[in-house]
């Protein structure tokens, strides 16, 4: 019945159904994201699909421990609360050993109910005190590091000397803000503007108006989902505003930031990290009809490096699949080969690209 139940749910919030196991004992990894809201659409695309296409690769080689790979999926809602829920149901009643998730407030939210359970936790989370815990591992680089990553390009390839910041209000994508702002500046270059928005917000005009008349050379985004961006840079073209360079994060390349904004006037970059273009043409588009982007390529590759794990364990005992993953380090995957060195965080290098 529980099988039958997640197949009606799947089917209603509309994204993949991978392959399930009737027995129980098996490998069994929990998905909580946040599926509902403005931005469900495309964590369900680019956070729960990839993990899906993970499971359903395992599966079709044997899954793992001589059983097929369940998985059970959640909506966290990007809320603390009602992650914390979901832990506990995903924890305490379907008895998973992984939980792939995201947003920092849901991630930290969970760590007190998976850590004492011994519950591996794989996100693509950027806040440090995530790595606090030793039952979690990022699959992504840090905050910082996106941060710093795009200043460096603005500063030192697209010289620009002068930077404004438009981020949105969460802990996450405030470290990033703080670390391109003290590594632009340290550089050589001034941060003129900083403006920061709520998740729900849709009218970007007043914070961008501010921007706009700092008339900063490059406009730094950070957001989560399409959305933000689609309308902060449909108001800015309605308000004249056209910096010459925007880098934003990897959502910025959804196609529907162009479909709500329309033509981008200026030169657009996006900070990422490196995607195997044969894992998109052969194995993620093949299978879903879209490109993955890097978030997806990231929970993909963290959802199965920890079911490497599991295999080079040869046990489904915890301890010893955690320690197996923290010393994996020649994984390879949709972001080429990388991997751990003793902790949760992962040698991955952050670049800056055109947008398409």
């Amino acid at each position: 019945m529980r099988n039958v139940t997640l197949l009606l749910v799947c089917i209603a919030t509309g994204f993949a159904m991978g392959s399930q196991a009737a027995e129980v004992g098996g490998i069994k990894i929990g998905i909580s994201q946040p599926i509902s809201g403005s931005n469900g659409d495309y964590f369900k695309r680019e956070f729960v699909n990839p993990a899906i296409l993970a499971i359903e690769e395992f599966n079709a080689k044997g899954g793992l421990l001589g059983q097929k790979i369940e998985f059970v999926v959640e909506d966290n809602r990007a809320d603390a609360g009602t992650a914390q829920s979901a832990a506990r149901k995903l924890v305490d009643v379907d008895h998973v050993s992984m939980i792939s998730i995201s947003i920092s407030p849901a991630v930290l939210a969970t760590l007190p109910i998976t850590d004492p359970n011994h519950v591996m936790v794989m996100t693509v989370s950027q806040h440090p005190k995530i790595l606090a815990s030793e039952w979690a591992a990022l699959s992504t680089p840090t905050a910082a590091a996106f941060g710093v990553a795009a200043a460096k390009y603005a500063f030192e390839n697209q010289k620009a000397m002068t930077a404004g910041l438009l981020l949105e209000n969460n802990d996450a994508i405030r470290i990033t803000g703080q670390a391109f702002k003290e590594t632009f500046e340290r550089l050589g270059g001034k941060v003129v503007e900083i403006d920061y928005f709520n998740t729900e917000n849709q009218d970007f005009r007043a914070q961008l108006t501010k921007l706009r008349a700092a008339s900063p050379a490059l406009l730094y985004m950070q957001a989560v989902g399409a959305r933000a961006y689609g309308l902060s840079l449909k108001q800015a073209a309605e308000l004249n505003f056209a910096p010459k360079y925007v880098i934003g994060g990897d959502q910025i390349v959804d196609p529907k930031v162009k479909e709500i904004a329309g033509p981008i006037s200026s030169e657009a970059f996006y900070t990422t990290t490196k995607i195997d273009p044969e894992w998109n043409e052969k194995q993620f588009k093949p299978r879903f009809g879209y490109e993955g982007d890097g978030f997806a390529a990231r929970v993909y590759d963290g959802t199965k490096i920890y079911l490497t794990a599991v295999q080079r364990a040869g046990a489904s005992d915890p301890v010893k699949v955690r320690d197996t993953l923290l010393h994996i380090n020649d994984f390879h995957g949709a972001l080429g080969t990388w991997g751990y060195e003793g902790t949760g965080e992962p040698h991955i290098p952050v670049y800056v690209e055109p947008l398409p």
